[in-house]
C-alpha cells in the first residue's frame, strides 16, 4: 500500500473516531439532560451540598455528620407527620403547633408530678384530640385543610398561653423527682456515639413506614390522596381515611414535642413552632426529589437530613437563623416551581 493510501486510511479512521466520540458526547449530554429534567430538585439538593462542602470542608466530616444526625429528631419527626397528611393531599400546618402543645403539656404534667409514662400517654391523647378535630372539620364539615389547620394553630397558641399564664417556661432541671430526670434521658442520653433521640426518631420512622406500606389503612390513605374518585368507587371510606391522616399527623407532631422538651429541657409556647419552616422544607423537598412527587416517611427523612446539613453549613458560614429561614424558604419556592415546570414540560 502506497504512502498516499496509508494517509487516506488514517484520515478515514480519524474521522470515524471523531464521529464515534461526537456521538458518545451527544449521548452523554442527552443522558444528563434527561436526568436533570427527571430529577431537578434532587440535582439542586446535591449541588447545594457540594457548594457548602467546598465553602466549609468540615461540613461532611464524620464527627459533624454524626452531630447533625444526633440533633435531627424534632425536624425529622414533624416532617414525617406532615408527610402523612400530604400523602392524603391534605395540608396540616398545625403539626408544628401540635409539637408545641406536646412540649408545653409534657412540661406542665411533669411539674404536676406525673410520671414519664403518664406524661407520654396523655400527650399522645392530646395529639389524638387535635387530629380528630382537624379531621372532622376538614372531612365532614368540608372546610379546606389549610383553613382548618390554620384555625387549629391559633387555637392551640391561645390554649398554651392560658395554661402557661402568658408564656411562662417550664424547665426540667428545676423540677424535683425522678420523672423529669428519666424524661430528659430520652433526649440527652446516648448509646455510644448515637443519641437516644436519633434512635427514637428511627423507631417512629419504622412504625410509620410499616403503616404506610404494609397496612391497609396506610395504603388507603395514599390512594385517597392519589385519586379520590377511584378510592370512593372501590368502597374506601374516604372521609374516614382523610380524617385518619390528620390524626396520625397530630400524634406524630405531639411525639416531636416530647422530643423537643427532652432534648432542650425547656417547654414554652413557641418551642415547637420554631421548627415549622425546616419541617415544611424537609417534607416538600424530600417529596419532590424523585422522578414523581411522592410524600412519605423515607422522603421526609431524606429531606430532613438535607435541611439539617443546609442549616449546619449556613451556620458554619456565619449565617444567622433569619437568613437560614430565608434560604430554606427560597429553596422551597424554587423546588415547587421546578416541579410545576416538570409537570407541564
Amino acid at each position: 500500500m502506497s504512502r498516499v493510501d496509508l494517509q487516506e486510511s488514517a484520515n478515514v479512521n480519524s474521522g470515524l473516531d471523531a464521529g464515534v466520540d461526537g456521538a458518545r458526547s451527544k449521548r452523554r449530554v442527552r443522558w444528563f439532560a434527561n436526568v436533570l429534567r427527571s430529577y431537578p430538585v434532587l440535582f439542586g439538593m446535591v449541588l447545594t451540598v457540594v457548594v457548602l462542602e467546598v465553602a466549609t470542608p468540615e461540613l461532611l466530616s464524620g464527627g459533624e455528620i454524626m452531630s447533625i444526625l444526633n440533633q435531627i429528631a424534632p425536624v425529622a419527626i414533624i416532617a414525617m407527620g406532615l408527610s402523612v397528611a400530604l400523602s392524603a393531599s391534605a395540608l396540616d400546618i398545625s403539626v408544628a403547633q401540635s409539637a408545641d402543645m406536646g412540649a408545653v403539656a409534657a412540661g406542665l404534667l411533669l411539674a404536676a408530678g406525673a410520671s414519664a409514662w403518664e406524661t407520654i400517654v396523655i400527650v399522645v391523647l392530646v395529639g389524638v384530640a387535635v387530629g380528630v378535630v382537624n379531621g372532622f372539620v376538614a372531612s365532614w364539615i368540608g372546610v379546606s385543610s389549610l383553613i382548618t389547620t390554620l384555625a387549629m394553630t391559633f387555637l392551640l397558641q391561645g390554649v398554651e398561653l392560658i395554661l402557661t399564664h402568658g408564656g411562662a417556661a417550664t424547665t426540667l432541671f428545676s423540677l424535683s423527682g425522678s420523672a423529669s430526670v428519666q424524661f430528659a434521658r430520652l433526649g440527652q442520653g446516648s448509646l455510644g456515639a448515637v443519641s437516644v433521640s436519633l434512635l427514637i426518631a428511627i423507631g417512629i420512622a419504622l412504625l410509620l413506614l410499616g403503616l404506610e406500606r404494609r397496612s391497609i389503612l396506610g395504603r388507603e390513605i395514599r390512594l385517597v390522596g392519589q385519586n379520590l374518585s377511584a378510592a370512593a368507587a372501590i368502597g374506601i371510606r374516604v372521609r374516614r381515611r382523610f380524617a385518619a391522616a390528620f390524626v396520625i399527623s397530630a400524634v406524630v407532631g405531639s411525639l416531636a414535642g416530647l422530643m423537643i422538651l427532652a432534648m432542650t429541657g425547656i417547654a414554652s409556647p413557641g418551642s415547637g413552632s420554631a421548627f415549622l419552616v425546616e419541617a415544611f422544607a424537609a417534607a416538600y423537598l424530600g417529596g419532590l426529589a424523585g422522578r414523581r412527587p411522592r410524600f412519605g416517611t423515607v422522603e421526609a427523612c431524606v429531606g430532613a437530613v438535607y435541611v439539617s446539613i443546609l442549616a449546619t453549613g449556613l451556620t458554619l458560614m456565619g449565617a444567622n437563623a433569619a437568613l437560614q429561614d430565608v434560604v430554606e424558604g427560597g429553596l422551597l419556592i424554587v423546588a415547587i416551581g421546578l416541579n410545576r415546570m416538570r409537570a407541564y414540560g
